[in-house]
């Protein structure tokens, strides 16, 4: 597997791998953050196995932790490989 730097997800709880936080529909969670939180993290772990070397070494070349949510990751990445002055 390979480390890449450049995207911080959201914090795993104790020595786990991967944690799915677990809603259980008490009054004060709110499912539509849930949702939001849940699939955030799981897109942001996911994304470095859908790439190439080139998005790989891309990647591993940008500043430690600078990509944070889904939407920073998609307009890094579209400026990168899809850059504004290339777009209709």
């Amino acid at each position: 597997m390979v480390y890449i730097g450049s995207i911080r997800t959201p914090p795993l709880v104790g020595n786990t791998t991967f944690k799915i936080s677990v809603f259980d529909g008490l009054p004060l969670e709110d499912p539509n953050k849930h949702l939001k939180d849940s699939l955030e993290g799981i897109k942001l772990r996911l994304f470095q196995f859908s790439q190439t070397s080139e998005e790989i070494i891309w990647l591993g070349e940008l500043p430690e932790a600078t990509i944070t949510t889904e939407v920073e990751l998609t307009e890094a990445f579209l400026e990168r490989f899809f850059p504004s002055s290339g777009r209709i």
